[in-house]
């Protein structure tokens, strides 16, 4: 999860109903807001559905608010159903600034750790914890399963443009291509800034990319 910046509704563009929200025009302003990925695991699944970060119970203010809507895949979209509505809001906050996410290539495992407290962190560290790590049912195993070892693959492949980055004096297109992956609008992008982050050496290489 990485912070996103949510504009204002364009003029003439109007949200009473869920054939609105649903509408191609509304779904493509998503589209470019989330980058074209699911705010909470940052997968750029096929899955991918308008979703509410805070659980509308059918109240229309909630459920036609520009600012709770959000693009999930199925699966993260499942898993936070109405037991999250808490979560941090990366619209107003920045996520990086109280959770940080690592991924184990040995164990092909995913840890979530809170590093300062505001309320919604344990909410969404706990969200989080369920969408990578979930055992509830075989279907939900496997697809925690599968998604790891996508960030896994994503990663391996983040970390070789790293290391030429850093190792090759005339890197400038690869320098390109890490600023683009060390965006926010890179797939997993939490993940990969972390790696920058947590390395003193990296970090004072890279932090303008940051």
């Amino acid at each position: 999860m990485v912070k996103i910046n949510r504009p204002p509704l364009p003029a003439g563009i109007h949200i009473t109903s869920e054939t609105d929200y649903r509408s191609e025009p509304v779904h493509g302003i998503l589209a470019a807001i989330f980058h074209g990925k699911c705010y909470i695991c940052e997968s750029k699944s096929t899955t991918i559905h308008v979703e509410h970060r805070v659980h509308h119970a059918g109240n229309p203010t909630i459920k036609y608010d520009w600012n709770n809507l959000f693009l999930s895949c199925g699966h993260c979209n499942q898993i936070k159903s109405i037991q999250y509505d808490d979560i941090l809001d990366p619209a107003t906050v920045d996520p990086e600034d109280y959770i940080t996410l690592e991924f184990y290539h040995v164990d092909n495992a995913v840890v979530v750790e809170k590093t300062n407290e505001k309320n919604g962190v344990d909410s969404t560290v706990s969200l989080l914890q369920h969408v990578y790590h979930n055992d509830k049912t075989p279907t939900k195993r496997l697809e925690c399963r599968n998604l790891r070892e996508q960030i896994g693959n994503v990663l391996a492949s983040f970390l070789t443009l790293l290391d030429a980055c850093l190792n090759e004096s005339n890197s400038i297109g690869k320098s390109q291509l890490l600023a683009d992956e060390l965006s926010r609008k890179g797939e997993f992008a939490a993940f990969k800034r972390h790696i920058v982050r947590s390395n003193p050496v990296k970090y004072a290489a890279l932090q303008q990319y940051l």
